[in-house]
């Protein structure tokens, strides 16, 4: 409606008519990309689903474990239990709060995609997108550490002390859930919202 009615009033206004044909070019893309994003979410999902089970197939299911492989090892682990429980639960929850995010990104993503093709809501849609999509893919960086740490406890200088490396392996995935969602706003948020009110002033004006 907005890009007919300036169509209709602005045939001596060039200006006007070239922002309404890229309007109507962005309702095109919209209306194709949101009646087909949940098949693309969809997709999306089965790409990290496959990857993941790909990498985790090479990780040593008995990494996670408490063993008593010699004595430092055994002394070490009587000192780091608690620890160790304590970042396994942080990063349950932080797994946790991924997979919710996850679940409904089913909901945010066509708004994201929606609000990404309207200038004056661009950075909220970037937004929206770039956070589901890092949530969706996560998992592939934090079972790379986990496959790379799972590697490193079987190298000599670390076999004796291998609770230290599941710490520091964990918090690792933890961190890399905390750096990659503030990266997703540094990515998306580049203006304020002084912008956009002047970017969504900008285009009623374009009504007059």
């Amino acid at each position: 409606l907005y890009a007919g009615y300036i169509f209709l009033t602005a045939n001596a206004d060039p200006i006007r008519r070239t922002n309404a044909k890229e309007l109507l070019k962005n309702l095109v893309i919209i209306m194709v990309l949101v009646q087909g994003s949940y098949y693309i979410y969809g997709l999306l999902i089965n790409v990290s689903s496959n990857i993941s089970a790909s990498i985790i197939s090479f990780v040593d299911p008995y990494f996670f474990l408490l063993t008593a492989d010699n004595l430092a090892n055994i002394g070490l682990e009587f000192l780091f239990a608690f620890m160790y429980m304590i970042t396994l639960f942080a990063t349950v929850l932080f797994l946790v709060f991924r997979y919710i995010m996850v679940a409904i990104g089913v909901i945010f993503f066509p708004i994201g995609i929606f609000c990404y093709f309207i200038p004056p809501l661009k950075s909220y849609g970037k937004f929206m997108v770039n956070l589901v999509m890092v949530m969706i893919f996560i998992t592939f960086f934090d079972l790379l550490i986990i496959l790379v740490c799972s590697e490193i406890v079987n190298v000599a200088i670390f076999e004796n002390m291998k609770i230290l490396v599941m710490i520091v392996c964990f918090l690792f995935v933890n961190y890399t859930l905390y750096l990659c969602t503030k990266f997703a706003f540094a990515m998306s948020v580049h203006g304020s919202i002084k912008d956009d009110i002047q970017q969504a002033a900008k285009y009623v004006a374009l009504l007059g």
